[in-house]
């Protein structure tokens, strides 16, 4: 039996929500997310129980998504404008092609059924040259196999197994890397290709 995710939130979701989104699982890929609360304290809340709070001078564009009244798919892109420090990500609300500037700042639940939380990892060859080509591989729960850009392998050392992560897209400033994926717990994010 599915759990139903929306029992954790308030009781701002209805049946038809929880409907639409069932029906919108099958044509979402694992990089696009659907907003699930829009507060008007500028909070988005996302699918995987994921809160975003969005910069004061998004505030507007924010309120005219927030009138859509809608389960949109929303993609999440790093803000190369900001130091990595600060966490500053794009919120893209695909039917409008607009986006906002957010930070994460709740983390998604492990016992939310859309959380992806790491499976596996190898983050070096440990001295083994026929393992070098696995290095910086990180394996999600939901069975994918990602590989971790070269220049972002020493932020992988301190993640661990059944951290949360949240997976996004790269935002075309590296072209060999198509993704990201966001640790929730060392809040930082690496560029990825999956394989």
């Amino acid at each position: 039996m599915q759990k139903n995710p929306f029992k954790m939130f308030s009781g701002l979701f209805i049946v038809s929500a929880f409907l639409e989104l069932q029906a919108m699982e099958s044509r979402l890929a694992y990089d696009t997310h659907v907003s699930l609360e829009m507060s008007e304290t500028s909070l988005i809340t996302l699918e995987d129980g994921s809160q975003w709070q969005v910069f004061g001078v998004d505030e507007q564009q924010l309120a005219n998504w927030y009138d859509r009244h809608t389960l949109a798919p929303i993609t999440i892109t790093p803000n190369y404008l900001w130091d990595r420090g600060y966490n500053g990500y794009l919120l893209s609300y695909q039917d409008t092609a607009s986006y906002v500037t957010a930070n994460l700042v709740g983390a998604p639940s492990k016992e939310n059924p859309y959380t992806l939380t790491i499976a596996g990892m190898d983050k070096n060859a440990h001295g083994n040259p026929h393992r070098a080509y696995y290095r910086g591989c990180v394996y999600l729960s939901n069975g994918s196999f990602w590989v971790v850009s070269m220049f972002d392998w020493e932020l992988i050392e301190n993640w661990q197994v059944d951290d949360i992560v949240i997976v996004g897209k790269e935002g075309g400033w590296f072209p060999h890397s198509s993704h990201i994926l966001i640790n929730t717990n060392t809040k930082t994010f690496v560029r990825v290709q999956r394989l």
